[in-house]
Formats: structure tokens, C-alpha cells, sequence
């Protein structure tokens, strides 16, 4: 988890200097150094606050990523390390029902397969 807090300094250095939104944070953008921090990847997704015209707070249809929006990201990325990793006493029953709360389009999908 010592991670996240790498990462979020980067986005919160991107956001203050650069006017930049990552909008695409995830587990999958995020990798380990060799000395052992968090690197927030694949910026090609990154909004320009400023370029777009973006108001703090706000959202449109043009631009629907808000600061508060990534900020949400990182707590479910933690959320879902945590999840999938921490000791825990959970049934497996439970455990077969965490991993679609993060993932329901996945979860509908398969029930969509499984009823044709």
C-alpha cells in the first residue's frame, strides 16, 4: 500500500503544474520501481484543465472527469489491493462476490452468456 501515496503525489504534481487529469487511474497504471515506489502510467488518456476549458467542480458532457474523480480512483485501486490481498477469514462464497463488485459489467456479461 505504500504505493498509492507515490502515485498520488504525482497526479496531485501533474494537476497543480501541468492543469493535468490522469482520468484513467486503475491497477493496471500503476507499477513498482526498482527503488520500490509507485509510478502512475499511460498518461495518454490525461485532460488538460486548462485547454479544455474545464471548470474545478464541475462536469460536462465535453470533459467528465473531475479532480474528485481520480481522487475516487485511488480509493478503490486501494480498496481492491487490499481486497485481494490482505489476510481476511472470508468464505469463499464472499470472496467469489468481492471480485464482481469491482468489475459488474463483467459479472453482467456472464449472466448474459449463461441465459442464452
Amino acid at each position: 500500500m505504500h504505493l498509492i501515496p507515490s502515485c498520488h503525489r504525482a497526479h496531485q504534481v501533474a494537476f497543480e503544474k501541468g492543469s493535468q487529469l490522469h482520468t484513467d487511474i486503475s491497477v493496471g497504471n500503476i507499477i513498482i520501481t526498482d527503488d520500490g515506489r509507485g509510478m502512475l502510467i499511460d498518461w495518454e488518456l490525461s485532460k488538460d484543465v486548462k485547454r479544455e476549458g474545464f471548470q474545478i467542480g464541475t462536469s460536462s458532457w465535453k470533459f467528465k472527469s473531475t479532480v474528485g474523480d481520480d481522487l475516487e480512483s485511488f480509493l478503490w485501486v486501494s480498496s481492491w489491493v487490499v481486497g485481494r490481498n490482505a489476510p481476511s477469514a472470508m468464505t469463499d462464497d464472499a470472496c467469489a462476490a468481492f471480485h464482481p463488485a469491482f468489475h459488474p459489467w463483467r459479472s453482467a456479461k456472464k449472466t448474459q452468456d449463461t441465459t442464452r
